[in-house]
């Protein structure tokens, strides 16, 4: 039996199955040219059937006029295809086990374009926007140094950050917050702040004055403070992860970061990783989460329990 009809009941009638019944005997690693789902649907051993199963929960969950299209898009041959499909279906399950009322691709007066998701709990609204970040083409899945590599995930992130806020300008009346992952293995906390903050997040004082002061420094600008002070105010904050797969999702918590600045802020508790910066001190302030992603997926910990998913 599954881990969704023992613990979840029988999936639910009609839903469309991302992976098929064969029989699996695949006990090989993934390798690096392997589209991502053709493993997962072919791998052997009960941690691989427990992620299959949890994936094929969250879809069951996944509103069934825009099951198809996700799906169509998990099934992709290529690495990224899958994974940015990944990251909305990870997205809809969080805030769905959150408590939000969930409407997905609402339209928005005055654009065209559609955020992904728009959230309701009490009188609390919000629009939540994915945007993921890839490996660099032909880099290494992995590299030993961040030396190995010109490291310029920063740039990369205010660049993709810009681009969705000015999607919506002013048009949401509403906290707006960009979920973002990379997949880089060189973006991590400090690349993501200098992405958002620029030269300040290591320099209180140019936050305390709302500009970046020192043109000299590398990455000196960030996404919301540059040489020429504030800006990108619409967007109120950034839920980020990095490198979150489906078979680290009980341990993968992501990190919010709010914008000091914001026009609408985010002004409602969440079970995240949190970042702060203090306008009157200039400081910025990080905070680990009491609680672990285990507990609001319903998972074990130490899931999967195999040692090669460490």
């Amino acid at each position: 039996m599954s881990l969704i009809e023992s613990a979840c009941g029988p999936p639910e009638e009609g839903l469309e199955m991302l992976f098929d019944n064969s029989e699996r005997i695949n006990g090989h690693p993934a390798e690096s040219i392997e589209p991502f789902e053709t493993f997962l649907n072919s791998a052997a051993g009960d941690d691989w059937q427990y992620v299959r199963d949890v994936l094929m929960d969250w879809l069951a969950h996944y509103p069934e006029a825009e099951r198809p299209a996700l799906i169509s898009r998990l099934r992709r041959t290529d690495r990224r295809g899958f994974l940015g499909a990944f990251w909305e279906l990870y997205l809809h399950e969080l805030v769905r086990r959150l408590g939000f009322d969930i409407e997905l691709h609402p339209s928005v007066s005055g654009t065209t374009h559609r955020p992904d998701f728009r959230l309701r709990r009490g009188t609390a609204m919000i629009y939540l926007e994915a945007v993921t970040i890839y490996e660099r083409e032909g880099s290494p899945k992995h590299v030993s140094s961040r030396h190995d590599v010109l490291v310029d995930d920063h740039r990369v992130i205010r660049q993709r950050l810009g681009e969705k806020t000015r999607y919506y300008g002013r048009q949401l009346g509403a906290p707006f917050v960009i979920a973002l992952i990379s997949y880089r293995p060189t973006t991590d906390l400090k690349e993501l702040l200098a992405g958002l903050f620029g030269a300040a997040h290591e320099h209180p004082e140019m936050i305390r004055d709302e500009a970046i002061r020192r043109s000299r420094l590398a990455g000196t600008n960030g996404f919301w403070l540059t040489n020429k002070g504030v800006q990108y105010q619409d967007a109120s904050a950034v839920l980020a992860a990095f490198e979150l797969l489906p078979s680290t999702i009980a341990r993968g918590q992501p990190w919010l970061i709010a914008n000091p600045w914001a026009s609408h802020p985010l002004d409602i508790e969440l079970p995240f990783n949190r970042v702060t910066a203090d306008l009157a001190t200039g400081k910025i302030e990080c905070e680990e989460a009491v609680s672990q992603p285990a507990l609001l997926f319903d998972l074990p910990p130490d899931w999967p329990t195999s040692p090669r998913f460490r």
